[in-house]
């Protein structure tokens, strides 16, 4: 099923009506209309991804607030022995049974985090395929088509959300979170007793050992959220390839838009081809539809027009200086 253009003029392209699609017509909005339907899709992707983050900031809460009461006992253990002049070592350490306490928090509660994170970052997963095909079904109204779109099942996308349930990277992270933080716990003490560290200094470099955990787990359910967001748009896209023939990246172009993605920004990416993304990217994917495309500046034209300060804050004071001497380009 194709259109066929019927005229075109300053205000737009008119097109044929065809059965099951509807009468497309473009009137010169479309371009405002869909990137600022896309910017009201953003922030609703955005407070999903800020909810899911919230919950495994709470289970980490949960999980800190019952290895900081053994870690006090632990440290308080050593600076006992510390105070009594008696000889401290890892071997020491370990024949200690507030040290065993400590040791079997820490994996029972990390992995309690790490399940928690892999449950949410699944049922985020689940929200933004469906929320992509939503969104991408309005997107391809606002560009002029708006009837006859044939969304995908969820089932079509069984290989994005289950990625959780193998033995892929991200599961083996989540899995991995209490032993990796029991083997970061032994060798920071083991370090850190055999230099005759202070408690104190010991607790400071577990707490940000464990914060780093945190960290990544956050940044493994915003990055999943989203790539399953931006999968169900492009594989909806290509259900739907006698209209729409092809995918736009788009930034938010906002103060948090890194150069990267100022770079890639009205990249065109064919159907099927892979969505080049960085951790906690968040761009989306606009359609490219037939005969109606009015694709807007791209985002390295735009990032030109930018004032001089908002360029150095994105690139760093270096990097904008070559910028405006034209001595790199903002893809590099």
């Amino acid at each position: 099923m194709t259109f066929r253009a019927l005229a075109k003029s300053g205000k737009g392209v008119v097109v044929e009506s065809v059965p099951g699609r509807g009468l497309a017509l473009f009137k010169g909005t479309g371009e405002h209309t869909v990137y600022e339907a896309i910017s009201r899709q953003r922030r609703k992707v955005l407070a999903g991804e800020k909810a899911a983050v919230k919950r495994v900031d709470g289970a980490y809460k949960v999980a800190r607030a019952s290895i900081e009461k053994k870690l006090a006992a632990v440290n308080a253990k050593i600076a006992a022995a510390q105070a009594a002049g008696a000889p401290i070592s890892p071997a020491w350490l370990y024949q200690q049974e507030r040290w065993t306490e400590l040791v079997t928090a820490i994996d029972r509660e990390m992995g309690k985090f790490g399940a928690v994170a892999a449950q949410t970052t699944v049922a985020a997963q689940a929200s933004s395929v469906k929320q992509g095909g939503q969104d991408a079904k309005t997107l391809v109204a606002a560009a002029g088509v708006t009837t006859g779109f044939k969304m995908l099942p969820a089932p079509a996308f069984e290989d994005v959300v289950g990625l959780l349930t193998d033995k892929s990277p991200v599961h083996e992270l989540f899995a991995q979170l209490g032993p990796t933080a029991v083997a970061t716990a032994r060798t920071i003490f083991a370090e850190e007793v055999a230099a005759g560290s202070h408690p104190s200094v010991i607790a400071k470099r577990l707490r940000k050992e464990l914060g780093m955990e945190r960290r990544r787990a956050v940044t493994t359910a915003r990055t999943e959220s989203i790539r399953a967001y931006t999968t169900s748009q492009q594989r909806n896209y290509q259900n739907n390839s006698d209209v729409v023939v092809a995918s736009r990246i788009t930034s938010s172009r906002d103060k948090r838009t890194c150069a990267l993605c100022w770079a890639r920004d009205g990249t065109i990416l064919q159907h099927g081809e892979p969505f080049p993304r960085h951790p906690g990217c968040r761009c989306v994917l606009a359609p490219v539809v037939k005969y109606l495309d009015r694709p807007r500046k791209t985002g390295p034209e735009a990032f030109a027009e930018l004032s001089s300060a908002a360029q150095r804050a994105i690139l760093g004071p270096k990097r904008h200086e070559l910028y405006v001497a034209g001595k790199i380009a903002l893809p590099d």
